[in-house]
């Protein structure tokens, strides 16, 4: 009778005395589970046909296939290693991640070269080699930023979520708004009237849906297109990108543990921030005509 090609070289070396007990040698460690239990449910079959006529297995049969089959489980229990999407046979855990390919599942590597019977030792129908498909017709969501071609003194990006293929109105595949970008520096409070060239960036106005952002990148984990990732790595909520990584911009500290440090060596001491927090309440108080006459100065003052 033929066996799997995975056992015909084992298959020669059974015990004389006993037909159901096989040796375990050395190229039959390289084998599969599968073609494992297949040899040994035919060499149980053969053997319960031969030991009686009528096809009935005694206790003692029953009792030595039972021991059989633990013995060559213990054994692959021993042998196994598992692989980055199945099982595959070796020497242990350790060998197998510099003898096979954990992707492909081949067996590589000088380890295997004993066994030469079988080009590869692994059982591909346990294991769907073929990725599905993630995405479908309208693609991955992309966060992207577009903005009507009008005078440039006018001109405001949108950010939002939306399918990688759009079509011609965006409002086809658009997921979520998330904010506008006005690429016109402001004045700032701390400046002169026109800021200085490197500054630039500081004064624009951005609005964004922080949480949305926060959702949709990290929890749905879309894509992130130029344009929006370089205006939030200038406002520090991301790393900024391989091209725009400027040795004179400021990075913001991105580790919590660092950042606790940063902020347990700078804290404000306990008094000034008592006397901030009732200064921040009594101005928001509204005074009384009375109040604001008393505090109005008086000659040689005024």
């Amino acid at each position: 009778m033929a066996l799997p090609g995975t056992m015909r070289a084992a298959a020669d070396f059974r015990d004389a005395n006993n037909p159901l007990k096989l040796r375990m040698t050395a190229s039959m460690q390289w084998t599969s589970l599968s073609a494992l239990t297949m040899h040994l449910a035919t060499r149980v079959s053969i053997g319960a046909l031969n030991m009686d006529g009528a096809g009935k297995m005694t206790p003692r049969d029953s009792q030595l296939m039972y021991d059989t089959w633990q013995s060559m489980l213990n054994k692959w229990l021993q042998l196994i290693g598992q692989c980055g999407c199945c099982f595959v046979v070796g020497p242990g855990a350790g060998a197998l991640a510099n003898n096979a390919c954990p992707h492909k599942c081949r067996i590589t590597g000088a380890g295997f070269t004993m066994y030469t019977g079988v080009r590869y030792l692994v059982q591909h129908n346990f294991v769907n080699q073929k990725s599905p498909q993630l995405w479908g017709a309208p693609g991955a969501p992309i966060i992207r930023m577009r903005g009507h071609h009008v005078t440039w003194k006018f001109q405001s990006y949108d950010m939002f979520v939306e399918h990688t293929h759009r079509r011609r109105n965006s409002d086809i595949r658009l997921l979520h708004y998330l904010g506008k970008h006005c690429p016109h520096p402001q004045k700032s409070l701390w400046s002169p009237d026109t800021p200085v060239t490197q500054d630039r960036h500081l004064f624009m106005l951005t609005t964004i849906d922080v949480d949305a952002f926060k959702y949709w990148f990290g929890v749905k984990r879309c894509r992130l297109s130029v344009g929006p990732w370089n205006i939030l790595a200038k406002s520090g909520l991301l790393p900024p990108s391989h091209k725009q990584n400027s040795k004179i911009m400021p990075k913001p500290i991105f580790d919590k543990e660092q950042l606790m440090r940063y902020y347990l060596a700078n804290r404000k001491d306990q008094r000034q921030m008592e006397r901030e927090d009732y200064l921040n309440y009594k101005n928001s108080m509204v005074k009384s005509p009375e109040e604001r006459a008393a505090e109005r100065p008086v000659a040689p003052f005024l």
